[in-house]
């Protein structure tokens, strides 16, 4: 992390136009500088200390304490739902545990289970079950959850989401039973992100405000990988190749587009950031079948490769 910041930090340097040989230098030795302290620091112990250090504080600390509000209050809607399930199929005793498990959270109480309580509905359903937090209308939410949740305020909420376009997005997809796109957002240049269909083998990480979710890409080994509305992945020799199909959550989002789009979607461009490349756009192409394809590095880990979706040029009709 600190070699991919400080090499962030010497290409802004040599992106400068007519810079000197000087400066470019002065800034070689500084990234240098700071490299040599890392490595130092790595072959001393300290960071492994300060990685121990910091994970038994993260064990000591409530969940409501370590993840930012939509998270939580994300949560909140998860455990909610598993909840009014069991009360439809009369388990009263599951209901119990459930709403018990939303005051632990509420109150800071989760830390002194054996079994954090969000681990024990994991074992339940898989997470997120649900829409994003952000993709809610505030009359979606029960005057339950809206007392469990925190920093919440009806007219704060709306202002964060780019509710218009939500709506026709949500109203578009909804008649095709596609569902909503997750991670959705819509930034002041009307350039739209959002995140792939979870499934077993891609993740879904809720953020805080929509333009910081993600997908998270986990392929044990090469093959292809598709569900239904998704894209197809084809993982092969370090690379994944994307390729858009016709049913999928991602072109029937380039369909709807095109149909409110002034110029009939003639400037959109659909491109995917990638963590491993530091989210910079690869644009996808038109193969010989007229599909869109595109090749990404790829590299098996534990923690997976974060991804998500980028439309570009897009401008509504009025």
């Amino acid at each position: 992390m600190i070699e991919q910041g400080a090499n962030v930090l010497k290409e802004v340097v040599f992106s400068i136009p007519n810079i000197s040989h000087r400066n470019k230098t002065k800034a070689e030795g500084y990234y240098r500088q700071i490299i040599d302290l890392a490595f130092q620091w790595q072959r001393s112990g300290k960071i492994r200390q300060a990685y121990r250090q910091a994970m038994d504080t993260v064990k000591l600390r409530p969940y409501k304490k370590r993840v930012l509000a939509g998270q939580f209050n994300a949560m909140i809607l998860e455990f909610e739902d598993e909840m009014n399930k069991a009360i439809k199929d009369q388990e009263f005793e599951k209901a119990i545990k459930w709403r018990d498990a939303i005051y632990k959270l509420k109150n800071e109480m989760d830390v002194y289970d054996v079994l954090h309580v969000v681990d024990d509905l994991r074992q339940a359903r898989h997470l997120p079950s649900l829409k994003d937090y952000w993709e809610y209308a505030p009359e979606e939410f029960s005057s339950f959850a809206k007392k469990h949740f925190i920093d919440f305020k009806k007219k704060k909420f709306v202002q964060k989401q780019p509710k218009y376009f939500l709506d026709e997005i949500k109203a578009g997809l909804l008649k095709k039973r596609m569902g909503c796109p997750l991670g959705f957002f819509k930034d002041e240049y009307n350039n739209i992100y959002f995140c792939e269909i979870p499934s077993q083998h891609i993740e879904y990480w809720a953020g805080e405000r929509g333009w910081d979710s993600m997908s998270i890409i986990k392929f044990s080994q090469p093959g292809i990988y598709h569900q239904p509305h998704q894209c197809s992945y084809q993982y092969k020799n370090g690379k994944i190749k994307i390729t858009v199909n016709s049913q999928s959550l991602v072109n029937q989002i380039l369909k709807f587009l095109k149909q409110h789009d002034v110029d009939q979607g003639k400037s959109l461009k659909l491109a995917i950031l990638v963590e491993s490349q530091r989210w910079a756009p690869v644009f996808f192409k038109k193969n010989k079948t007229n599909e869109l394809v595109v090749k990404i590095p790829y590299k098996k880990s534990i923690q997976g490769q974060g991804f998500k979706f980028k439309i570009l040029g897009w401008k509504k009709k009025k």
